[in-house]
Formats: structure tokens, sequence, C-alpha cells
């Protein structure tokens, strides 16, 4: 239910890659593949829950999880 509130597009690149965009804000949430989805779901809504409320929605431009145990992210310019 949280998910389904907060995305607005499923965006599938050339490279069989997922990228999210949010109903709120206008950065962009980079999954990569969708292996371990459930795991980088979990990651990123914690990041969502305790460090966006603190930064602020717009700080970052890209939101990634495509890596293993990290969240990677672009700060806007």
């Amino acid at each position: 239910d949280f998910w389904h509130d907060q995305v607005a597009q499923i965006y599938v690149t050339t490279l069989r890659e997922y990228e999210l965009v949010p109903m709120v804000g206008s950065y962009i949430l980079a999954l990569g593949s969708v292996e371990d989805y459930h795991k980088k779901m979990y990651i990123l809504k914690q990041f969502y829950l305790k460090g966006l409320k603190k930064t602020g929605w717009n700080r970052y431009s890209l939101i990634s999880v495509k890596y293993s145990g990290q969240i990677v992210c672009r700060r806007r310019i």
C-alpha cells in the first residue's frame, strides 16, 4: 500500500533496469534489476521515512538502490 501511493510511473530502460517516478518530488528512483526488489524497496522505504524527512523531497535528482546494501544519491544542482 505504501508504494502504491508513492509511485506515479514505472519506466523500463533499454538495459532492462527499472526506474520509478514518484508522485511527490522531482527525482528518479533507480531500482536496477528486479532481483531482490523486496529488499531494495524495504531499504528505500526506510530512507523515505527517516532520511528524506530530514533532508527534504527535492534535495536529490536521483536516488538509486541498484547496488546491494546501499543507497546512492545524486544531489540536485
